[in-house]
């Protein structure tokens, strides 16, 4: 037991480590990070259109890097924008991590995520969407549909309904990115329950919100 606890406390504080060194950057310290960001820019710049300020193809690099964050930027910061990068590297023909992008938001978020699917790749990645409120899915249906989709927009509400088909469509070959995650902070949250239950498959999982803790520390503990 003590070997066990001793072997996952070293790669808890190598991860932390390494995450410090990407966060905190400094080009005397780690050639070898800004080599893979170099390469990580170029090929995420060959599908984006909008140009990315450094901190964002920074953040996004991070991102992939780390594969499970969270992002608590204010509103207007462009986490959508950063998190489309990081999709737009894994989902790349050279890298080919990733098939498909699954977002967990409120409705109101709909809309932005797929008005900025084209305003950051324009013809350069086609959109293939299934928005859970355009049409009332069936479980089956809801599978099929999702079957060629580089983009699924699933409310907080509905996860539940979904998740026996989500738990097939998550999988290694997943990014998962929970926007405005404090929409689950509940300990005992069907909803959260449910959330949590599909979200396990996914490779790279992303936590957005600009209130990560607005009421007590617990609401961080379904974050994290």
């Amino acid at each position: 037991v003590k070997d066990i606890i001793s072997q996952i406390s070293y790669f808890i504080q190598e991860r932390a480590a390494y995450g410090h060194s990407l966060k905190y950057y400094d080009q005397e310290v780690a050639p070898q990070i800004l080599e893979r960001f170099e390469k990580f820019k170029a090929i995420t710049e060959q599908f984006f259109i909008r140009p990315l300020r450094d901190v964002q193809i920074w953040c996004a690099f991070y991102m992939y890097e780390m594969q499970k964050t969270s992002n608590f930027s204010v509103p207007g910061a462009g986490k959508t924008t950063m998190n489309y990068a990081t999709f737009a590297y894994l989902n790349s023909p050279e890298v080919d991590k990733v098939d498909r992008l699954v977002v967990f938001c409120p409705k109101n978020a709909f809309l932005a995520w797929k008005t900025e699917f084209k305003a950051n790749f324009g013809e350069n990645l086609s959109l293939k969407v299934v928005d859970v409120q355009k049409k009332k899915y069936t479980p089956t249906e809801f599978l099929l549909a999702c079957g060629d989709a580089n983009l699924i927009l699933v409310n907080y509400e509905v996860v539940a309904k979904y998740q026996e088909p989500l738990k097939h469509i998550i999988n290694e070959r997943t990014m998962l990115v929970l926007d405005e995650i404090h929409r689950i902070k509940g300990l005992t949250s069907s909803r959260a329950i449910a959330v949590k239950d599909v979200a396990q498959k996914a490779s790279y999982k992303y936590a957005l919100t600009g209130t990560p803790i607005p009421n007590t520390y617990e609401d961080i503990y379904n974050l994290l």
